[in-house]
């Protein structure tokens, strides 16, 4: 059993997450995205931007680019396994 007092390494992982409820797939994201990693997706008969995570760089110029504002990088803590 694991010390509950121990400290667990662990890593900030920051992934670029587009809005899905504002999103109108503009295509603006798609155009500055250097590493082609988001992509157009027909849901519920709406077409909408979607990040490609393996893809993904964050380096979050689709951020700044977002006309609606609604791509953000979110922290997610990761537990390192050894």
């Amino acid at each position: 059993m694991k010390n509950p007092f121990e400290i667990y390494n662990t890593v900030f992982e920051m992934p670029v997450i587009i809005d899905k409820e504002g999103c109108e797939g503009c295509g603006t994201c798609i155009s500055i995205c250097s590493n082609s990693a988001i992509v157009l997706k027909e849901v519920d008969e709406s077409i909408i931007a979607e990040v490609v995570s393996e893809l993904c760089d964050e380096c979050g110029e689709c951020i700044e680019f977002c006309l609606r504002g609604l791509i953000k990088k979110v922290q997610v803590a990761c537990e390192l396994v050894e």
